[in-house]
């Protein structure tokens, strides 16, 4: 959702009826700029009050424990704020974050007329999660208060990792003391989908390593290590372990394919250019970049 169509869907909820017990009931929007998971974003946070709704004197948003901030922090602007009056029009300027951590908020509109500005700050809680805290709103109805953090070029903040909602939480009080809570909800979105690795197969299980050329089109030499990946990678290594008195060496690794579907390696039983001694061996499938893991027992039989 872009900016326009948050500050949309905000004036459609300000200016909804509101019930007659709800003289203070702020909404809340939310938008990331890209949603892509753990890609650099700019955060655009909206908030809107119907006609008639006391206004708004101190807000606190609570940011999702996955949003992180995108480097250290760098004095100077970092996004604009923008406001609806009621019979004013609109309102706001550029935000500054100063060398003390403190961010400015300029509201300023009708040539000047009306003119204030508001001092911010960050908060990092002991569980990583940011506040942030602007008071002193004017006691003027705000119909839609939107801020926009991020520049061109410059994005404050990365998203998650993982993909999924991303909850934000204001706590409002107004002018008259009420409290209130608004949420909104943002998703993170373009994860590649789950892999699963499955159906690996190693035939046979029991085998001759290759000694000579003519061995490799002798039945008996040699096996095959197959498998099934529900998304491609980029390579599929593959370690090679060794029994050796009870516990398991590692031997040295291969490297298989890393394509969508079924996956064929051939083995001749050999590594380091020498067939490898008869024994208990076995592979382990690791497919790069994901969390999947598959072992296989295999044997080399003695040489006939």
């Amino acid at each position: 959702m872009h900016r326009g169509r948050i500050l949309t869907a905000l004036a459609l909820a300000a200016f909804a009826p509101a019930s007659a017990s709800a003289a203070f009931a702020p909404r809340m929007g939310t938008t990331l700029d890209p949603a892509q998971a753990g890609a650099p974003t700019q955060v655009t946070l909206g908030i809107g009050q119907a006609p008639g709704e006391t206004p708004a004197k101190r807000v606190t948003v609570k940011l999702p424990p996955g949003l992180a901030a995108n480097g250290a922090p760098v004095p100077g602007p970092i996004g604009t704020v923008e406001a609806q009056t009621e019979g004013l029009g609109p309102i706001g300027g550029v935000m500054t974050l100063g060398g003390d951590g403190a961010l400015t908020v300029p509201l300023s509109g009708q040539a000047g007329l009306l003119s204030q500005t508001l001092t911010a700050r960050v908060v990092r809680r002991p569980n990583g999660v940011l506040d942030l805290t602007i008071d002193g709103l004017p006691p003027v109805p705000l119909t839609t208060l939107v801020f926009r953090f991020g520049t061109p070029g410059r994005a404050l903040l990365r998203n998650p990792a993982a993909c999924g909602p991303q909850v934000f939480e204001s706590r409002l009080t107004s002018w008259s003391g009420e409290a209130a809570i608004a949420q909104s909800v943002a998703w993170v979105t373009g994860c590649p989908d789950p892999f699963e690795l499955s159906s690996v197969r190693l035939a046979p299980k029991r085998f001759l390593a290759v000694r000579r050329g003519a061995h490799r089109t002798r039945q008996g030499y040699g096996t095959a290590l197959t498998w099934h990946a529900t998304r491609a990678v980029e390579t599929t290594p593959v370690k090679v372990e060794r029994l050796v008195r009870g516990r398991w060496k590692r031997f040295g690794s291969l490297e298989g394919s890393g394509a969508e579907g079924p996956n064929v390696m051939r083995f001749d039983g050999r590594m380091h250019n020498h067939a490898l001694v008869p024994g208990a061996y076995r592979f382990i499938v690791l497919p790069q970049g994901t969390d999947a893991r598959a072992v296989v027992p295999f044997r080399v039989l003695k040489p006939r």
